[in-house]
């Protein structure tokens, strides 16, 4: 923290990888315990959010609703945790199983009235809402209010040549979408991902663009120190 303050550099939102979804009680209290590392962390940083992840069924996972409850047991002790350090956490949309705008907005509201706290909001990741098959623009729409963070990416159908030292060509980052086709990460403005009309949608509805953190996801492949500025 005093490394940042002399470089006056600021931290606008602290990453935790967490997955929600786990039958074992002490890896589910990990899980947890993953999260108050990142509120602890972002208090020290000054940063105003954490970005946090649900988590996803595995294959033989056989239960929906218990993961769901597994999900909303562990959001709610998150937000305890984040709510006493002043810190908001932004829930990712990500993944198979949290990846809708109607859902992810039930569960909002689902823990706001469980915990009291409105410190739980969403991580708007537009590109993640394109990828899964489901249109950023309506998604901003309906959940900008929530929004406490926002990803950047773009996506386009055809690979792109890297400049990135891959080990061959499939291990080049491929993603399947719903209707069975393919999505290769791009530079910025490249793709098909409508990242501008989004942010508009984000802003026109609710978003403060100018409070809440915009950060890039730069999967392009090509080398980010060109195509980044």
């Amino acid at each position: 923290a005093e490394s940042l303050l002399r470089s006056q550099v600021t931290v606008d939102a602290v990453a935790v990888t967490n997955n929600f979804v786990f039958n074992d009680p002490l890896r589910w209290e990990v899980e947890v315990s993953k999260i108050d590392f990142g509120t602890r962390l972002a208090s020290e940083f000054g940063a105003p959010v954490v970005r946090i992840f649900a988590g996803d069924l595995p294959d033989d996972w056989s239960d929906p609703e218990k993961a769901n409850e597994r999900v909303f047991e562990g959001l709610c002790r998150a937000v305890e945790d984040a709510a006493e350090r002043g810190v908001s956490l932004g829930l990712e949309n990500h993944g198979r199983s949290h990846g809708s705008p109607e859902p992810l907005l039930e569960l909002l509201e689902r823990v706001e009235k469980a915990t009291g706290s409105d410190a739980l909001g969403l991580t708007f990741d537009i590109g993640n809402f394109s990828l899964a098959g489901h249109d950023p623009v309506k998604a901003a729409k309906l959940l900008a209010p929530h929004v406490r963070l926002i990803h950047v990416k773009d996506f386009s159908s055809a690979p792109i040549p890297y400049d990135i030292l891959v080990a061959d060509e499939s291990t080049r980052p491929r993603y399947e979408r719903p209707d069975g086709s393919h999505a290769y990460g791009c530079p910025i403005g490249e793709g098909w991902v409508p990242i501008l009309p989004a942010l508009q949608a984000l802003h026109a509805n609710g978003c403060s663009l100018e409070g809440v953190p915009i950060l890039v996801e730069y999967e392009g492949g090509v080398d980010c120190r060109s195509e980044l500025p």
